[in-house]
């Protein structure tokens, strides 16, 4: 059986969805979707720290905060935001099966 009926059985009997990561499609620029952050400064802030706090959950609420401040910054320039998007993207990069 070949890979392609291997993954048409798995979504139809055990009802399991395949999704190629990004980094395998033929067109290099598909799903290089730009971070645009919208909002007041409060909002940019608030969702910059929450984020930070999602993946670093046990860093201290100052470090956050400091973290959170130099991203910030960090965005304001192209060099920042061409950098940050590039990080996004590889974090980006696995494959993904999905059970329903």
């Amino acid at each position: 059986m070949s890979g392609r009926e291997s993954r048409l059985k798995r979504l139809i009997v055990d009802s399991e969805l395949y999704c190629v990561s990004p980094s395998k499609f033929n067109d290099p620029l598909d799903c290089q979707i730009p971070f645009v952050l919208r909002g007041t400064k409060q909002q940019k802030r608030e969702y910059l720290r929450n984020a930070i706090k999602r993946q670093n959950p046990d860093m201290r609420a100052a470090d956050v905060k400091q973290a959170a401040s130099d991203l910030e910054k960090s965005l304001k320039t192209k060099a920042g935001k061409t950098a940050f998007n590039a990080r996004n993207n590889e974090s980006n990069s696995g494959d993904i099966v999905h059970n329903y």
